[in-house]
């Protein structure tokens, strides 16, 4: 109860603050100078998004290989809920639809989630920390020690894909060696997390040995790009236009904060990070920010509420369809 009404009152706040710098007429008016091309363009994109996310949770899933295009559906559906529901309870559902539409253990919804979000983290520190150290230091870096870097960054997340599971069982031995007595203070709670700590590993070495994680490393790559595309074509659409270096770091941002689990479906948090970065980043003056921002979320809730709302309904058809064949 605590926690709800700390959401309510953030979501509050912060709904507030942003919507206390802009009026209704320039939020309409933003929304309105979006060509219909543009609008069309961002919704292409944003399912093109969400299948490479179910290109990425077909190759985390394991066990016995799923279509992406048939895992589709219900990815469209977990996004919408995702979006929706309070506190990012909506990633929740994935293993409950996995399970539900294809008998998945739960174990198997659980595993890729996390796996999935694991690489979006990393997606975002990468590319938008490495784009926001060139926009620092562009004048200043040599071109070659920029590259190297990059390179080497790409080079070292690509080890720790790939060698997650030894790299979790070095971690693993090396705190029984230096912690000895950490077994006998947390007692069942320990062995709770080496448990834990050895299904993570065993599906890591399972999903690299079938060489998986190079398909849901190049489906991140895809995710995050696909989104840094969604939000620059909603922000060229109503003027306002940025480099992609400075897209990328602006893109970044937002979806960090958005993960913080302190809104309600991320409302406020959201809006006033994005007018943050327009202001801050791309130099846009407070009250069209603001506009731009709201405009922003409500293009994203509404792409989000319309596809998961297909995506369910496609899966209900399919059950349907099983139930009355099976008669």
């Amino acid at each position: 109860m605590r926690r709800l009404i700390i959401a309510v009152i953030v979501s509050s706040a912060g709904l507030f603050a942003v919507l206390s710098l802009t009026t209704f007429s320039e939020i309409q008016t933003t929304l309105q100078a979006m060509a219909p091309l543009s609008m069309a363009t961002f919704f292409l994109a944003y399912l093109l998004v969400n299948y490479a996310r179910s290109v990425r949770f077909s190759a985390l899933v394991g066990g016995e290989a799923i279509k992406s295009m048939s895992l589709f559906p219900a990815t469209l559906a977990h996004n919408g809920l995702t979006q929706v529901v309070p506190f990012r309870l909506g990633e929740l559902t994935w293993p409950f639809l996995l399970r539900q539409c294809f008998g998945r253990p739960v174990s198997h919804g659980l595993s890729s989630l996390l796996s999935a979000r694991l690489m979006d983290l990393l997606a975002v520190v990468l590319f938008g920390g490495t784009a926001l150290l060139v926009l620092r230091f562009r004048e200043s870096m040599d071109t070659t020690i920029s590259t190297v870097a990059l390179t080497a960054l790409m080079l070292a997340a690509l080890v720790v894909l790939i060698r997650g599971g030894t790299l979790i069982r070095f971690a693993q031995r090396m705190l029984s060696a230096v912690l000895p007595a950490l077994p006998a203070k947390l007692g069942p709670l320990y062995d709770r997390m080496m448990v834990v700590a050895d299904e993570a590993a065993a599906h890591l070495e399972d999903v690299a040995r079938t060489n998986a994680i190079m398909r849901a490393a190049l489906a991140t790559c895809l995710v995050y790009g696909g989104t840094v595309f969604c939000q620059a074509i909603v922000l060229v659409g109503v003027g306002v236009e940025t480099a992609i270096l400075t897209m990328a770091v602006m893109v970044s941002l937002v979806l960090m904060t958005s993960w913080i689990p302190l809104s309600i479906s991320g409302f406020g948090i959201v809006e006033g990070s994005w007018t943050l970065v327009l202001v801050y980043v791309a130099d846009v003056d407070v009250g069209r920010a603001a506009a731009t921002a709201i405009a922003l979320r409500v293009l994203q809730l509404i792409a989000a509420m319309v596809t998961g709302l297909v995506g369910l309904a496609v899966i209900y058809a399919r059950h349907y369809a099983l139930q009355r064949k099976e008669q």
